[in-house]
């Protein structure tokens, strides 16, 4: 699954903060990889669009024996006098034995995930954040 853990909490103004988890493929030599992406709803076209500048490459957040959690928050700079933007996370998975890619999915966020780690407030969990 894939969720928005942070949403422009007091504490962090225009952070969107994102948090995936993937199920282990139950093989301790593979490692489990994810990645980032955030994208913004296009008001005239109705469509998701992909922020270029939030897709960092894959991390690797575990041995592929167990269930791992990982998560990335990107910091906006909203324009004055522009409308707000609806956000959502997208995460990329990947399950490699060495070099190989052995799987791989998408997940756009959704609500109603347990995040480990990271939640701002704690317990926090949504599909979209409103910035700007």
């Amino acid at each position: 699954w894939a969720t928005i853990d942070v949403c422009k909490p007091a504490d962090q103004p225009n952070t969107v903060g994102i948090r995936g988890s993937m199920p282990g493929d139950g093989q301790a030599r593979d490692t489990m990889y994810m990645s980032f992406r955030l994208q913004y709803m296009n008001a005239t076209t109705s469509q998701w669009i992909d922020l270029s500048r939030t897709v960092p490459g894959f991390v690797a957040v575990g041995a592929g024996k167990t269930a791992r959690q990982g998560g990335s928050s990107f910091e906006l700079k909203p324009v004055t006098g522009q409308s707000a933007f609806a956000m959502r996370g997208v995460v990329d998975f990947q399950w490699r034995h060495g070099a190989t890619v052995v799987a791989s999915l998408s997940r756009p966020t959704t609500a109603g995930h347990q995040s480990l780690a990271g939640a701002d407030p704690a317990g926090f969990t949504a599909a979209t954040c409103l910035i700007g």
